[in-house]
């Protein structure tokens, strides 16, 4: 008996620095609220609506008159351009509860990130852990040779599968192919996405020197919506011109692009546009 307990004993002293172990690491108590809603674990990525619905808490564990205070002196700062000072545990402005307000306010819309995006608007596509910005991120996802891009229909999440498995996916309605268009003048194709309306040709231009000047992107517009598209490198640049921004000008007037990114291999953009735009140009700088 006295063998079997040191036996139990030595179990125990083993297996409890691994269960602690893997509780501390997903999250920590948080002093401010107890109660706030943990997403440690690799497999937590919840959408943006139940996100907000868990921060309700906060609201209803703090109260009305208490976070009516403290926003007052949280929109001091967001006005004076001084969120970053308000949100750095380095501040002397720093408290507890600061990272906490602001992130209850923030998923209410009412401040933005320290950047000046509020919830909702385009930002890089990696912060989609916590915000749903990007929802057509898999633009940036590149499939080895061989396999095929298909969509999952109800988060916009990427896969990529051998050509069989993509027609049986698609033909089960788990999700689509990633559209892709062919480039007149190129042989080479991008891949894209539009809201609110068609993308009818994809035509590569070039300058008098038969250099790769500007893509055309011409569409069949419906109502207001969004175009996105990742542009190879070996379509329009060549080394050095990788890390250089492009022009993207829409019906012939340069506009900011809503979301813009680039590396060696692509260059990617999302642009807004009108129910009368007719033609998208991206084009490398002068």
């Amino acid at each position: 008996m006295r063998y079997f307990i040191i036996f139990i004993v030595l179990i125990g002293l083993t297996i409890t620095p691994i269960v602690i172990d893997e509780i501390s690491a997903l999250c920590l108590i948080d002093s401010d609220w107890p109660d706030a809603p943990c997403y440690g674990r690799q497999s937590d990525n919840p959408e943006i609506d139940q996100i907000k619905k868990d921060w309700e808490g906060y609201y209803q564990y703090k109260g009305e008159k208490w976070m009516n205070e403290q926003k007052a002196i949280l929109m001091d700062f967001v006005n004076n351009g001084n969120l970053l000072s308000y949100l750095d545990h380095k501040s002397e402005f720093y408290t507890d509860s600061n990272y906490n307000v602001w992130k209850y306010y923030y998923l209410q819309g009412q401040v933005p990130q320290t950047n000046g995006k509020y919830l909702g608007e385009f930002d890089y596509p990696y912060q989609q852990y916590y915000e749903k910005f990007f929802e057509h991120s898999y633009l940036v996802t590149q499939c080895n040779e061989g396999l095929t891009l298909v969509i999952k229909n109800t988060k916009q999440t990427p896969a990529c599968v051998k050509e069989s498995t993509g027609n049986n996916l698609v033909l089960r309605g788990w999700g689509d192919f990633a559209k892709t268009a062919n480039v007149i003048n190129a042989e080479s194709h991008i891949l894209y996405d539009i809201r609110g309306g068609q993308l009818a040709d994809v035509t590569l231009k070039f300058d008098s020197f038969e250099n790769p000047k500007s893509v055309e992107f011409l569409l069949v517009p419906q109502a207001k919506g969004l175009f996105s598209a990742r542009i190879p490198s070996e379509i329009i640049n060549t080394n050095p011109d990788y890390w250089k921004e492009l022009i993207i000008k829409v019906d012939g007037i340069s506009v900011e692009p809503e979301y813009y990114a680039l590396n060696s291999e692509f260059k990617l953009f999302s642009v807004s546009f009108e129910n009368s735009t007719s033609v998208i140009e991206a084009s490398l700088p002068e």
